[in-house]
């Protein structure tokens, strides 16, 4: 899955040659947007008042934040670099925010993921990947990404991140994780933030079944778990303490390749 993963990324990177996005961790896309859900496109028309912007008619299928409403606004930008558009009839994992006019509005850079994308048949592309393993791939990615969205919801877990301070995971401790299985597909820490971006204290909301893993990541966190401010010009602080997300997936192993623990999922 390793390789395949890095293809995605590849390929998004080529789809990005002239519009650069942020690599926006799920934790942090969630508690910085207003609204996600998982929506079916019904209807897609100009904005007869912007020509960068259609407007959308959705039918919500699963909410994760905020309101249920029935529009949105596409940043379509579609005489850009950064052109973006979403098919009539197809299925999205959308995250959206409030604009200047209080509108719910998403873009290319927004994180939205189609989930009835379409791969083309007996195609191979780069290292020997087929479109068959792309295409089975990228349905893992966002079927991981719906069910860290789900649990949270269910939790009544709503991060928010205040500040938009960054959490930075040593990538040692992660190669130290490699070929170990654990039979949960995601970890989910609570990080406590102190005002000076000192870590206060680290726990866990929902752990991997491998009691080696979570030793492993306590020893960590302990000694290696590093917080960054939203901008370094702002200096190395923050008004108040806040807490953050933390989320670690496990990625099984295949034919030539250990299982490993990942702190992102494409």
């Amino acid at each position: 899955m390793k390789r395949v993963l890095l293809l995605l990324l590849l390929l998004s990177a080529k789809q990005m040659l002239a519009c650069s996005c942020v690599v926006t961790p799920l934790e942090s896309r969630i508690a910085s947007a207003d609204f996600a859900a998982l929506a079916r496109i019904v209807q897609v028309s100009p904005d007869t008042e912007n020509e960068n912007q259609h407007d959308l008619r959705i039918e919500i299928i699963s909410l994760y934040k905020g309101e249920k409403v029935s529009s949105l606004k596409l940043r379509s930008m579609l005489n850009t670099s950064c052109a973006f558009y979403t098919p009539e009839n197809t299925t999205w994992l959308l995250f959206a925010n409030r604009n200047a006019d209080g509108d719910l509005s998403f873009g290319f850079c927004s994180g939205a993921m189609q989930l009835d994308r379409e791969f083309p048949d007996n195609v191979h592309l780069e290292n020997g990947i087929t479109a068959e393993e792309l295409e089975s791939n990228y349905r893992q990615t966002y079927e991981r990404k719906l069910e860290v969205l789900e649990y949270m919801r269910d939790k009544g877990i709503e991060p928010e991140n205040e500040f938009g301070v960054r959490v930075r995971f040593p990538a040692e401790c992660l190669e130290n994780l490699k070929g170990r299985k654990s039979n949960t597909r995601f970890a989910l820490y609570r990080v406590r933030v102190n005002p000076d971006l000192s870590v206060d204290r680290v726990s866990a909301v929902k752990k991997f079944d491998n009691p080696k893993i979570t030793q492993a990541l306590r020893r960590c966190f302990k000694k290696g778990l590093e917080v960054l401010p939203a901008n370094r010009k702002e200096g190395k602080k923050i008004p108040r303490k806040t807490e953050v997300f933390m989320i670690l997936y496990q990625v099984p192993s295949e034919e030539g390749e250990d299982a490993f623990v990942s702190r992102s999922i494409f």
